[in-house]
């Protein structure tokens, strides 16, 4: 099942933007697969485009103004994104919460639902799942930063915004020896970086207005994406 999500939501993304022509393409590699692997038989076939299909379902606007239709809270402690299938496991707190009181997940959800806003939070979901990073793009002022806090609020984690500059340094995110007065006696101290404060406390990191970071930046950051 992680394979499929990461498939649908990460790969397939990156591969071609148009929805219509990422189904196409899901169905073109199933059938591939069918074709090298009968031992697989029909019935998994079958199965599996079934959790495509559903994987490329999206509410009509109908759909999205009727409460309680957008999210679930499964026995497992995943919160589910309906009309995708796709679900990510949520903090135990959050998690204990909204199997006793499933209201509560739409009561979370500030944000209103649109096709779009279900298709970024289906992306987020997924990454949670396969536990990758995700790269947002867009025109500034489309809601990349609020989907993102709003994602890791319905999964109940803490989610540490870090805007990204030409002036942004390696000090700040990493730390530094800072002057510091210690029994009267003048001293030099290390202090964590926000990057680094974040790491430690297990918060969801959302780096905002990475590409603007400097190339040294950049090279520091860079093997965060490969834990």
């Amino acid at each position: 099942m992680r394979l499929l999500v990461g498939f649908r939501w990460l790969v397939l993304d990156s591969l071609q933007p148009d929805p219509v022509q990422q189904q196409q393409l899901a169905a073109r590699v199933l059938e591939h697969c069918s074709s090298t692997n009968r031992s697989s038989g029909n019935s998994s076939t079958m199965k599996l485009q079934q959790l495509l299909d559903a994987a490329f379902q999206l509410p009509d606007d109908a759909q999205l103004q009727s409460p309680g239709t957008l999210l679930r809270a499964l026995p497992t402690g995943h919160v589910q994104l309906a009309f995708t299938g796709v679900a990510a496991l949520a903090a135990p707190t959050a998690a204990n919460t909204a199997s006793a009181h499933p209201q509560l997940l739409d009561d979370r959800l500030w944000l209103s639902p649109t096709p779009s806003l279900v298709s970024n939070m289906a992306r987020i979901l997924a990454a949670s799942t396969v536990q990758g990073p995700l790269l947002l793009e867009g025109p500034p002022g489309i809601g990349k930063t609020a989907v993102v806090q709003q994602v890791a609020a319905l999964l109940g984690f803490s989610c540490e915004r870090i805007n990204f500059s030409a002036n942004t340094t390696l000090e700040q995110l990493l730390g530094s020896f800072i002057p510091q007065v210690v029994a009267g006696q003048r001293v030099f101290a290390w202090q964590d970086g926000v990057l680094v404060r974040a790491v430690l406390q297990g918060k969801w990191l959302l780096l905002d207005e990475i590409n603007l970071a400097p190339p040294e930046v950049l090279a520091a950051v860079a093997p965060l994406f490969d834990r």
